[in-house]
This record gives structure tokens, C-alpha cells and sequence, in this order.
């Protein structure tokens, strides 16, 4: 299975496709801290869910999910990152087409940049 897999490093992260993905999953958030925000449409985002709540469970991964109906814009990476941020979100998971993970990816990018930020700013006080 591990053959027919493609990591691929995509800006702040990885973007998996190919058979069997989807078991990499929790091991990926486990290793990013354990705490997911879940963005996508209806439909990806419900069938990535169903095939793994359960282990997210088994597995003691917290996590809160967005439905994601309207256009991808700056606006809404800008409010994916003020979400993760106000739910402690140690990593962001995109459920989509080409879209939603570009949205997703900056969120992560203003996150990180954010965090950077304010680490900058505490050590200058």
C-alpha cells in the first residue's frame, strides 16, 4: 500500500493522496500535537469524517470540523485562523478539491505567522 501513496510537502504542510491515505491521518495529527480543525465542503468533509471518527476517538484526537459553503477567499483563511487559534488547533486539515486546500494552507500560513509574531513580540517586552 505504502508504494502506491504520494507525500507530497506542500507550503506549511503535506498533501497526501492515493489509496489507503486515509490511514495515515491520525498518525499525522497525532504527530502535529493532537488537536485538529477539519475544513471542507459537505460532502468531502462528511465522508473523510465517517471513515474516521472512530479513530480519532480510539486515538484521543480532539478536533472540531467546518463545513465550508461559501467562496475560498483571504477573508476566510484569515477566520480558519482566528478558529484554530481560539481552539488551541495544532493542525489544519483540508477535506477537498484544489479550493479548499489553497484556503486552508493560508490560514495555516497566517496562523503560523501570527504565533511567530506574538513569540517575537513577548521576548521584546
Amino acid at each position: 500500500m505504502i508504494n502506491d501513496i504520494s507525500p507530497l510537502k506542500v507550503g506549511c504542510g503535506k498533501f497526501f493522496h492515493g489509496k489507503g491515505v486515509i490511514d495515515l491521518l491520525v498518525p499525522e495529527i497525532q504527530r502535529f500535537g493532537g488537536r485538529a480543525l477539519f475544513i471542507g465542503g459537505p460532502t468531502t468533509l462528511d465522508l473523510v469524517m465517517n471513515s474516521i471518527s472512530d479513530k480519532l476517538k480510539e486515538s484521543s484526537i480532539s478536533y472540531i470540523q467546518y463545513k465550508h459553503t461559501k467562496q475560498c477567499t483571504t477573508e476566510w483563511a484569515h477566520k480558519y485562523a482566528a478558529i484554530a487559534h481560539e481552539n488551541a488547533c495544532t493542525v489544519l486539515v483540508a477535506c477537498g478539491g484544489g479550493k479548499c486546500i489553497d484556503t486552508v494552507k493560508c490560514a495555516s500560513f497566517i496562523q503560523i505567522f501570527q504565533l511567530l509574531l506574538y513569540q517575537l513580540q513577548s521576548q521584546l517586552v
